[in-house]
């Protein structure tokens, strides 16, 4: 086995540090200047990409900080650190991000956008906290379809899985409250686009 160079330690341990949520290896792995703070694994995952994935805001913020790109994409579906927040539903840390300069409107491999994800996965606080910080449901997608698009399906979709179990009618109003919140801003932003 061969043992590991100074540097690639410290990128390994970023890694650690980054998915473990650990800001105060992250400190001082960040102070050392060992490692590449946009180094990639096999997949084009980032130190900030595995924060951002696990809910990390605080060490997002320390990597953006350093210097972080956070249009890089993974080669899996070219997400960016963007997309893996808002479809785990990790509110604070899709703000950290759009707050530092990420593309709210960044389009993945098959033109979604970070905005596609959080109503696919029913994230009603991240979907609001994107809108709010611009981004557009007029944005076409995956098969043509913009967010108004996608709510309406993914709420028709619960509909029709509606029944008397407290689960699926919590899930219901979910979806029915995105529907609500996209319907609310479209016609604000087609009138922009105009």
């Amino acid at each position: 086995m061969v043992a590991a160079t100074a540097r690639e330690q410290a990128e390994y341990d970023l890694f650690l540090a980054a998915k473990s949520g650990d800001t105060e290896t992250m400190v001082l792995l960040l102070e050392r200047a060992a490692a590449d703070v946009n180094v990639t694994d096999k997949v084009c995952n980032t130190p900030l990409t595995v924060a951002a994935n696990r809910g990390h805001a605080d060490v997002v913020r320390l990597l953006i900080a350093a210097k972080a790109n956070t249009e890089v994409r993974d080669k899996t579906g070219e997400w960016t650190a963007l997309h893996h927040a808002a479809a785990e539903g990790h509110l604070e840390t899709v703000r950290a991000l759009v707050e530092a300069g990420a593309t709210v409107d960044a389009r993945d491999n098959v033109r979604d956008t970070p905005l596609h994800e959080a109503i696919r996965a029913g994230h009603v606080d991240v979907v609001e906290a994107l809108v709010e910080l611009k981004a557009s449901v007029l944005a076409k997608g995956h098969s043509g379809r913009n967010a108004l698009d996608l709510a309406r399906e993914t709420e028709r979709e619960a509909s029709t899985l509606a029944s008397d179990s407290k689960p699926r009618e919590e899930g219901f109003e979910r979806w029915q409250a995105i529907l609500a919140l996209i319907e609310r801003v479209a016609p604000g932003q087609e009138q922009e686009a105009a």
